[in-house]
């Protein structure tokens, strides 16, 4: 590659690159996802992407969700592993989708991507596990 070039690419959009695929990695990682395992991936736009090919990678079969009444069809039939989300999605809210997710595939673990907006940035910070007992006790309620 030649000096120019180089020269040429913004950091900062390298860096969000990065971030981006770090966090999906991550995400995967703290799901555990193995060969033949069901993982959906629900609302969580470019990171989403890069969880769905690292997943597939690993042998996994990936659902692609935009979320609402499609994820609660889909977990009734296929009972997911693992369900990948972007907590803060725009147009629904990711702990009422959580709580459907649960009533109806109790066994699927839950990866909840997090992410801090800075302006009309999204800048992603880490994908953390919801562990049972988590999901039990802060969506016990009807919110």
């Amino acid at each position: 590659v030649e000096r120019d070039h180089l020269r040429a690419i913004d950091p900062d959009a390298l860096a969000v690159v990065a971030d981006a695929v770090s966090t999906a990695y991550q995400a995967v990682e703290r799901a555990g996802l193995a060969r033949g395992d069901v993982a959906f991936v629900i609302g969580a736009g470019g990171v989403g992407g890069f969880v769905s090919q690292i997943a597939r990678a690993r042998g996994a079969r990936v659902v692609a969700c935009d979320g609402g009444n499609a994820v609660v069809t889909e977990a009734r039939e296929l009972r997911p592993d693992v369900a990948v989300l972007d907590i803060s999605m725009p147009d629904l809210n990711g702990l009422d989708l959580i709580a459907l997710l649960k009533r109806v595939s109790p066994a699927t673990l839950v990866v909840v991507l997090d992410g801090l907006r800075i302006g009309e940035r999204v800048v992603t910070r880490g994908a953390f596990t919801l562990k049972s007992e988590l999901a039990k006790a802060s969506l016990s309620d009807d919110h």
